[in-house]
């Protein structure tokens, strides 16, 4: 009889031939005591990831389970995720991106206990590699804390999308069969699921490096971001933010509010640095953000506020 799938590997991809083919093989290279399947978007892309994807589909037909789109969704602002997540059997869900992929053999097995030992617990995340795609180097370990922990909702929120990366998420699929208001009015994807997991149950960090996050890939959210009108993306950015958490704090009663406020403040820090509004950057209210937090945040908010120009050229470089 054929075993029941617990975990649904959801992997989103668009134009990353580049990079599928190794976020497939770190796939396949788990360990497991359970069955798993690969849920693969592919949306409309215009070069040979699609193929790659089918290739793979041959060798693995009970295991890969692609949605190939005839049209790209994400320009007509369709959130893909929901369609990735309505096609998954699983217990959990582990998602990855197309230019991401996993470094340690026993990622999965590795949640998949925790989470069966704590069924409370909403969401498993584990440390992330950052690897500058320019260059080919390891930059630094995204470690959110020195040491495996419990994290609070304030922690979430004001930690922003940054936090957690989101090929170390690992969720019960339950959370997600019906998505909250705040990721439909969201303009990012995974920092509104954060928070949405910390609101239904607990969220846990283990601290073991098990994904690799590629820095500068092409094509990559984040550096479509650093394209064209970069003024612009920031301000619908922020406004976006605004519009998130406005709907999270009439849902929870304004018991988030500070955090909220805190994490807005940072936005609207990041906005004016962008747009190098040095007038905007003077306002005293700015000052708790070099004067709370930790002192890494310190440091870069103090030079954002500061030394605004030396922040500006840096960004540039990286």
């Amino acid at each position: 009889m054929k075993e029941e799938v617990m975990v649904s590997i959801c992997c989103t991809t668009y134009n990353q031939e580049a990079y599928i083919k190794q976020t497939l093989d770190s796939f396949f290279m788990q360990k497991t005591n359970f069955p798993f399947e690969i849920i693969i978007h592919d949306d409309a892309s215009t070069d040979n990831t699609a193929n790659i994807i089918k290739e793979y589909e041959k060798r693995y037909p009970d295991i890969i389970k692609p949605i190939y789109q005839t049209e790209n969704q994400y320009s007509k602002k369709v959130k893909i995720l929901p369609i990735v997540f309505a096609k998954s059997s699983g217990k959990y869900i582990a998602i990855c991106e197309g230019d991401d992929y996993w470094c340690d053999e026993y990622k999965l097995q590795k949640q998949f206990d925790f989470m069966e030992k704590n069924p409370s617990c909403s969401l498993v995340t584990m440390g992330t590699k950052l690897l500058n795609d320019c260059t080919g180097e390891f930059k630094i370990k995204k470690q959110p804390y020195k040491g495996s922990r419990y994290y609070t909702v304030d922690e979430i929120i004001e930690g922003g999308g940054g936090l957690f990366s989101t090929a170390s998420m690992f969720f019960q699929t339950k959370y997600v069969r019906e998505l909250p208001q705040i990721y439909e009015v969201a303009p990012v994807g995974d920092y509104p699921l954060t928070i949405h997991f910390a609101l239904c149950g607990d969220v846990y960090y283990i601290n073991d490096i098990a994904s690799v996050y590629r820095v500068n890939a092409k094509g990559s959210w984040s550096v479509r971001m650093q394209q064209g009108d970069i003024a612009k993306k920031q301000q619908n950015l922020y406004k976006g933010f605004n519009i998130m958490f406005d709907v999270l704090n009439k849902q929870t009663n304004y018991q988030y509010e500070k955090s909220i406020s805190y994490f807005l403040l940072q936005q609207e820090l990041n906005l004016h640095t962008y747009i190098n509004n040095r007038k905007a950057l003077k306002n005293k209210k700015f000052k708790v953000l070099y004067k709370t937090g930790s002192i890494k945040d310190r440091i870069k908010n103090f030079i954002k506020i500061k030394l605004t120009f030396i922040y500006t050229l840096y960004k540039k470089k990286r």
